[in-house]
């Protein structure tokens, strides 16, 4: 007998092809004169597919708070909205954030968001 597995409540295949969109629109993305490397290009895409995971990646106050809370370094605080900045701007609207900064104990990620 084999197993029945119990299917997704969200729909994968979409997000699956908005992230890969999102890699052809990050390899086309040019940064001081230069195209972002494939390394860079793979990194963004996994954490905003580890993102969209935990969070409504539509909701950017969700995506703030979520990410202010965690239990990161603040470099990596910073690498997942810079990333999930770029997934903004990609989609249309507009994402800022005070970086990360001191203790991680004492770092309060401030975020403004946009919308176009």
């Amino acid at each position: 007998m084999g197993s029945n597995p119990i299917p997704r409540t969200l729909d994968q295949s979409h997000a699956s092809e908005d992230l890969v969109n999102f890699a052809l629109w990050l390899k086309k993305k040019v940064v001081r004169g230069r195209r972002l490397c494939d390394s860079t290009v793979a990194g963004k895409v996994r954490i905003l597919k580890q993102l969209c995971r935990k969070v409504n990646l539509w909701d950017a106050d969700t995506v703030a708070e979520y990410v202010g809370t965690a239990n990161w370094t603040n470099l990596r605080k910073n690498l997942v909205l810079y990333a999930y900045q770029d997934w903004c701007n990609f989609k249309g609207f507009s994402f800022k954030f005070a970086r990360a900064r001191g203790s991680l104990a004492s770092a309060r990620i401030a975020i403004s968001s946009l919308m176009h």
